[in-house]
């Protein structure tokens, strides 16, 4: 997969962190997105090709996949909202969006994304949590929730029930899950067992991949897509 360095000068988003996990020798980096990186999102965005990077999947898992990629890029710092972004070696692998509530701190898309077609990023959710468990345990909040899309690739309800989440209602489509601040700890406590965190860090040049997107799983389902709180 051919890639290309975004311009730096269209990249504005805030340096959080150096992630370094254990046997690994690639390096993660996490940014927070700002209302100047809009346009590099879009273009992220355009240019992203899921058939391309990661072939074989259902056609409806690539609705879903399609669906929530493109919903948090239109919703990525707006009402409040805050957005992640996590890249290995300079290249964007990963977001997730949420936003705070008094009472709780609600994500409402989270998606990681190969950055070499047919391989997934090992740790990248894990990554994005691990800094947003981190937000939370920082504040005065006690609960996590969101709304998991029961019909999508990968199984993100298994990886979310793992982090520590459960089950607290939902439909046919969708299962609403929470999580409350004393199992955020102790996921926490675990990850930071192999997740090696660094505030010490620079920007860097943002790499994706140039192919466009082609196939009929663009004309994206409605009811797939993660509710919005």
């Amino acid at each position: 997969m051919n890639v290309q360095p975004v311009n730096s000068t269209n990249f504005k988003a805030i340096p959080i962190a150096k992630i370094n996990i254990n046997g690994i020798k690639n390096q993660y980096k996490l940014y927070e997105i700002t209302k100047n990186d809009i346009g590099f999102l879009n273009n992220f965005y355009k240019n992203l090709d899921l058939k391309t990077l990661m072939p074989n999947l259902k056609d409806y898992e690539y609705v879903a996949w399609d669906g929530v990629i493109q919903n948090l890029v239109e919703v990525a710092v707006k009402n409040g909202r805050k957005t992640i972004m996590e890249t290995l070696d300079g290249k964007l692998c990963g977001l997730l969006n949420y936003k705070e509530y008094p009472l709780k701190f609600h994500v409402n898309y989270v998606a990681t994304v190969p950055v070499e077609p047919k391989t997934k990023v090992p740790f990248a959710g894990q990554i994005l949590f691990n800094e947003f468990f981190r937000r939370l345990l920082d504040s005065c909040i006690d609960k996590a929730e969101l709304n998991a899309l029961k019909y999508s690739a990968f199984s993100p309800i298994t990886k979310y029930i793992k982090l520590g989440f459960k089950s607290i209602g939902g439909d046919n489509q969708i299962e609403s899950m929470r999580i409350y601040r004393e199992n955020i700890i102790e996921t926490f406590k675990k990850q930071n067992k192999f997740i090696h965190y660094n505030n010490e860090i620079e920007k860097e040049e943002i790499f994706f991949g140039d192919n466009k997107k082609t196939g009929s799983f663009l004309n994206r389902l409605p009811f797939l897509l993660i509710k919005k709180p």
